[in-house]
């Protein structure tokens, strides 16, 4: 028997649900040079930062490989067969796109668009966190220089890197992210005003990009922004939007937080299917862009919310269905994108 779970933060949880809300939002306008651009600076690495702040030290490879595939592997795997198997018979039906660009584009993950655009992120973030597990056992200067040559890699030769199987080509670049937010979790007793440090990171992400670090961060296409300066602006907003977040979640009433929760572990079932929703609604039916980013958010949440309450769940959400006879309660997307 397992020991109980930790409480979800909602605070934290608040963070995620932001993260999902700026990527479904890139994906419905990629082209748009404000405000998608700007999410693009922080959304993905803020996730990878946040595995890092929640990790767990001291588990085995073996074991992270088996709890990361519950998970990450589990969810990938049935929205695959959810997407896929209608897709490939309308594509049957209409004569229309070769199956072979489908099969080439799951493995492929830099080149795979609608429907299964983050697809890509969640075999990242599985791959990530077995090597952070891997290079554990060793002197922290590894880990930091492991990570420091896969950011090189990715500043010389980016998008060659992340057109690898699975985007393991950019598993050590991400792996960064997450060494910073384990930084944070050891230096995070010392900040005694969460709410005016996360602030202070803001601001500071926010000078960079008004002197020049206001380009695009795509991490699926191996973009870190500018030398350093990208890397820098994506972890200042990234901490500051996760100590603003502790400071002020708290204040919020009992029953916001518990929503935030609940919302929060619906979040996979969101990241794996709304490229799904915005291909029909957006690329098929034609709807205004307003709607299908709405309609984006909402199904998937739906079905989210309903696979929570079923022994869907672990399918559908990733969310650990509790042991019976313990305490524990089931974590859904923080135990996919973080560790606790």
């Amino acid at each position: 028997m397992e020991p109980s779970a930790k409480p979800r933060s909602a605070a934290l949880d608040a963070v995620r649900l932001v993260g999902i809300v700026a990527i479904v939002y890139g994906h419905t306008w990629p082209d748009d040079w404000t405000v998608a651009y700007l999410l693009s600076l922080w959304r993905v690495p803020a996730f990878f930062l946040l595995s890092g702040y929640l990790w767990s030290t001291g588990r085995t490879l073996a074991d992270e490989a088996r709890r990361r595939a519950r998970t990450l592997v589990v969810p990938y795997v049935a929205w695959l067969a959810i997407i896929a198997i209608p897709l490939l018979g309308w594509q049957a039906f209409h004569s229309s796109a070769s199956t072979t660009r489908l099969a080439a584009g799951i493995v492929w993950g830099a080149q795979l668009g609608r429907p299964f655009s983050a697809f890509w992120f969640i075999a990242a973030l599985f791959c990530t966190a077995l090597l952070v597990r891997a290079l554990e056992s060793l002197p922290r200067w590894t880990a930091w220089t492991v990570c420091g040559i896969g950011i090189l890699a990715v500043y010389a030769v980016g998008e060659a890197i992340a057109h690898t199987p699975y985007s393991v080509g950019i598993v050590p670049a991400c792996a960064l992210f997450v060494l910073v937010g384990q930084e944070l979790k050891r230096h995070r007793p010392r900040i005694s005003r969460p709410g005016a440090a996360g602030l202070v990171l803001l601001c500071l992400g926010a000078l960079l990009i008004a002197v020049g670090a206001y380009t695009p961060i795509d991490v699926k296409y191996g973009q870190f922004g500018p030398p350093v300066v990208g890397i820098v602006v994506a972890s200042a907003i990234s901490i500051g939007l996760i100590l603003l977040a502790e400071a002020f979640a708290p204040q919020l009433p009992a029953g916001v937080q518990q929503m935030i929760r609940t919302l929060a572990a619906a979040g996979l079932a969101v990241l794996l299917a709304h490229a799904a929703v915005l291909w029909i609604v957006d690329g098929r039916l034609g709807w205004p862009l307003w709607l299908a980013f709405v309609l984006a958010l909402l199904l998937p949440f739906a079905v989210g919310l309903a696979a929570n309450r079923t022994p869907l769940a672990p399918l559908i959400t990733g969310r650990e269905l509790p042991h019976r006879g313990s305490g524990s309660t089931s974590k859904g997307l923080a135990t996919a994108v973080a560790d606790r």
